[in-house]
C-alpha cells in the first residue's frame, strides 16, 4: 500500500470473478446505485483478471473507488488519468442510503458514474464534504504503478484500510 504524504490511487486485480473481494465491491456498488435510484447489472464481469481502482487519502484510508470494473490495468489507469484531467467537470450527487442515517455520493462525467464513495456516511453534509475532498485529492493523487493482487490487498486491508 502507498506510504508517505499525499493521496494515491491504487489498483486491485482479481484473479477470477469468484473472489470474495470482488463480490463485496460489487455488492456495495449495487446497494449504492440502487439507493441513488439507478439500476446496475448483477454481473458485468466477462473476463478473468478484472480489477478496480481505489483512492486513498494521505492517511491510507479509502475515500473513493471506481464505479466500474476494468478488464485490464491499462484501461483502469487510463480512466483514472482522464478523471484527474477532467476532475473539475465531475458532477457529484449525494443521496440517502438504504437505512436511516446513511448517505452516499457518486461523481459522474458526461452523465456516466465514474467514482463512488467507499462507505456510507451519517449525514448528507458529511457525504458532500467527503465527495469534495475526494475530488480535490484525485486531482493530484499519485498513481501506483502496478496493480496489487486481491489477496495481498486483503491482507493489507486487515491492517490499514477497509475493503468495503
Amino acid at each position: 500500500m502507498p506510504s508517505g504524504s499525499g493521496a494515491a490511487v491504487f489498483f486491485v486485480a482479481f484473479d477470477s470473478n469468484d473472489e470474495p473481494g470482488l463480490h463485496a465491491w460489487t455488492q456495495f456498488r449495487q446497494q449504492l446505485l440502487a439507493a441513488k435510484g439507478g439500476v446496475t447489472p448483477a454481473n458485468e464481469f466477462h473476463a478473468d483478471h478484472v480489477g478496480v481502482w481505489r483512492l486513498l487519502a494521505s492517511n491510507n484510508r479509502e475515500v473513493a473507488r471506481s464505479a466500474s470494473v476494468y478488464s485490464s490495468f491499462d484501461d483502469a489507469r487510463e480512466a483514472v488519468e482522464q478523471l484527474q484531467q477532467r476532475a473539475s467537470e465531475l458532477e457529484v450527487e449525494c443521496f440517502h442510503g438504504p437505512v436511516s442515517a446513511s448517505h452516499g455520493w457518486t461523481a459522474s462525467l458526461d452523465g456516466v458514474v465514474q467514482m463512488t464513495c467507499s462507505r456510507w456516511y451519517e449525514t448528507g453534509p458529511i457525504s458532500l464534504d467527503v465527495s469534495s475532498a475526494s475530488i480535490a485529492s484525485l486531482r493530484t493523487a499519485r498513481i501506483i504503478e502496478a496493480p496489487v493482487r486481491a489477496r495481498m490487498a486483503l491482507r493489507a486491508s486487515q491492517r490499514t484500510l477497509p475493503l468495503v
